[in-house]
């Protein structure tokens, strides 16, 4: 009967170790509480559980410049970061205060003439340094610059950095599909990386012989900043009318400041940190839960401790599992 017991034992300790590799890898999820600001919507169409100090509504964000417009059209929500005027797909809070917070964003494409896309319009790319203390930049991390047409050269020209062009040059041939794997060769597209910090960037045309584009060129040629990962999964028959971009975002010295007048907001735990970080030039903060929080640095008490789920089950194990009886101790002793 004692066996039975230690057997049955052995058995609790393999299910709380299984139990505890268990929470471990679920650790690492979002916590299921709303990161928004307490009492303000997180929705908006597809985008979900948007993290203060982004948010939709009068007292809801942090700074103007992180506001969410909600718009509504033909009944489909549409977010919309309203400072910069471009539909939001995702927010992401910073991992740790090493590396900055992103925001997936839908970009157009830009073309070498009107008559190459539907809308009849030549969209510029986003200008991110509308601001004198703009919190967001393109990141040169999660982006690449993709080129396409047959004797294409497209220029990128990054503004604020002197002497910076990218080329991505593209010769006639290839097939229609367009994705990664279809344009390393350098036909009938291209895909180069990004190596510096972008707030705002123009893009140019000209042929492979360095000659301006006629007027008269029936050649579409096409240029766009695009999420690599996005782009690495790509296989497209056509091109859509925008791509996925992601940017970077940080809080400067105004939104410091703000941060520090909430109410119930501690400054001298240690559940989180923030970490000076340059961008455009421009000295930011990134800020994020310690390790062994998770939650929202943002908000009040928004970083919370993990519970520590080793010594609970440490704990119930010694509790309940069943101490072998003097008759085995005796037996063993002989």
């Amino acid at each position: 009967m004692n066996w039975e017991k230690m057997n049955l034992a052995t058995a609790f300790f393999v299910l709380v170790l299984v139990f505890m590799a268990n929470w471990s890898a679920d650790a690492v999820e979002p916590p299921s509480r709303s990161l928004a600001w307490p009492g303000c919507p997180d929705t908006c169409g597809k985008l979900t559980n948007i993290p203060y100090p982004f948010g939709i509504g009068p007292g809801c964000f942090l700074d103007p410049q992180y506001e969410i417009d909600c718009q509504q059209t033909s009944g489909i929500f549409i977010p919309v970061l309203k400072n910069l005027s471009v539909v939001v797909l995702d927010i992401r809070l910073p991992k740790s205060s090493h590396s900055p917070g992103l925001i997936r964003v839908s970009q157009p494409i830009s073309y070498s003439h009107l008559n190459c896309t539907t809308n009849q319009q030549n969209n510029t790319p986003v200008d991110l340094t509308r601001s004198s203390r703009s919190s967001f930049s393109y990141s040169e991390r999660e982006n690449v610059f993709v080129a396409g047409g047959c004797d294409t050269r497209a220029l990128m020209s990054i503004y604020h950095t002197e002497g910076v062009v990218l080329e991505c040059k593209s010769s006639c041939g290839g097939n229609w599909t367009l994705g990664f794997d279809h344009c390393r060769t350098g036909k009938g597209c291209c895909t180069i990386l990004i190596n510096n910090d972008i707030g705002k960037y123009s893009v140019k045309f000209r042929t492979l012989k360095d000659k301006a584009i006629a007027p008269r060129d029936a050649e579409c040629r096409y240029a766009f900043l695009v999420e690599t990962k996005w782009w690495y999964k790509a296989k497209l028959n056509s091109l859509p009318p925008d791509v996925p971009v992601m940017l970077k975002w940080a809080i400067g010295s105004d939104e410091e400041y703000l941060l520090s007048k909430q109410s119930n907001r501690s400054g001298n735990d240690n559940s989180g940190s923030c970490r000076r970080h340059s961008m455009q030039k421009l000295h930011l903060l990134v800020c994020s839960c310690n390790q062994g929080y998770r939650g929202n640095y943002f908000l009040p008490h928004g970083c919370q401790g993990e519970l520590r789920m080793f010594a609970f089950a440490l704990y119930l194990s010694l509790i309940l599992y069943p101490k072998p009886s003097r008759t085995i101790c005796n037996a063993q002793n002989l």
